[in-house]
């Protein structure tokens, strides 16, 4: 896919070699990605793919995960996303990709977040608003 002004350029990503987290509270996200890898890929990685589920409190946990991740996605308390991507930012590989769901809409804290990640040099962001609730995806340069 070649870069717009809303969407850049995407930089490749090895699924099988991917360390992902996932920040979710109080229900589920609509969350749907898509891949210019082939299926074959996609099971290889899912073979290999591991899970370790926490029930935690993720202000606290989020400190004490040790990463490297290559993704992250965030749709937790809106208030914190700021300082969630403070706390992991060191934790994501270059290259890597930030996500938080409903970055379209006005719950309190979605424009100071926007506005502080937006603000980052060593990052590319942009808004995904392919659902009524975007998604930021920031790329770490």
């Amino acid at each position: 896919m070649s870069a717009t002004a809303d969407r850049p350029a995407r930089p490749h990503v090895r699924l099988a070699a991917a360390a992902c987290l996932v920040l979710i509270s109080i229900g589920f996200a609509d969350l749907s990605l898509a891949s210019s890898h082939d299926a074959g890929t996609q099971a290889e990685a899912a073979s290999q793919a591991s899970c370790d589920a926490r029930h935690s409190d993720a202000h606290q946990l989020v400190k004490e995960l040790e990463g490297p991740f290559d993704f992250i996605f965030t749709d937790a308390d809106k208030e914190w996303y700021t300082q969630y991507f403070k706390d992991l930012d060191p934790k994501l590989v270059k290259g890597g990709c930030f996500t938080a769901h409903n970055a379209s809409n006005a719950y309190s804290g979605i424009k100071e977040f926007l506005d502080y990640i937006r603000s980052r040099p060593g990052y590319q962001t942009s808004i995904d608003r392919s659902s009524s609730s975007g998604i930021s995806i920031s790329y770490k340069k």
